[in-house]
């Protein structure tokens, strides 16, 4: 699931990057300006990610594996 919700954002903010990496060519502007909105969406995902991990150890010190499996699953992106 949050794989998905990445790959959604990243496709998002990708276009927007081609385009802007379009314009910088023909404005002769450095391609550094597009680095900030890759790196906040890196961010992002990996706050989200931390989150997901954390619950999950939670989950398996409290013996249990049905919810950390669920996590498991969510990191992965398999859908049930």
């Amino acid at each position: 699931m949050i794989a998905t919700e990445a790959a959604q954002t990243l496709q998002v903010h990708e276009s927007g990057l081609i385009s802007a990496n379009q314009d910088s060519k023909n404005q002769s502007k450095s391609p550094a300006t597009n680095v900030g909105g890759l790196l906040d969406i890196a961010i992002e995902i990996a706050g989200k990610r931390r989150d997901i991990l954390s619950r999950m150890r939670t989950a398996l010190l409290n013996r249990d594996d049905l919810e950390a499996l669920d996590y498991a699953r969510q990191l992965c992106g398999v859908e049930l």
